[in-house]
């Protein structure tokens, strides 16, 4: 992301880590956070759909640390292209 600031050029990073179901809802579903049942794939779907429409989103980051999402938002509006991390198809 840097190297692109630095050439004057924008992109969105999502990871889908942020879509993540609750540990809670993954433990009684039995899912693994591999699994693709684990993400709520329609909120990150509707999240692209409203940047590529030129809408901003309320963004919660999956914290890695400490396993869980940022209780505070970052509002994201698109720049450019969309990275998505931990995409499994």
């Amino acid at each position: 992301m840097e190297k692109l600031r630095h050439k004057g050029l924008g992109a969105i990073y999502l990871g889908l880590d942020s879509y993540l179901l609750s540990q809670e809802e993954r433990l009684v579903k039995r899912l693994s956070v591999y699994d693709p049942l684990s993400h709520n794939l329609d909120a990150a779907k509707h999240d692209i759909e409203q940047l590529l429409a030129g809408e901003s989103i309320d963004y919660f980051e999956y914290m890695q640390d400490v396993g869980k999402k940022a209780e505070k938002a970052k509002r994201l509006k698109f720049t450019g292209p969309i990275l998505l991390k931990g995409c499994m198809l």
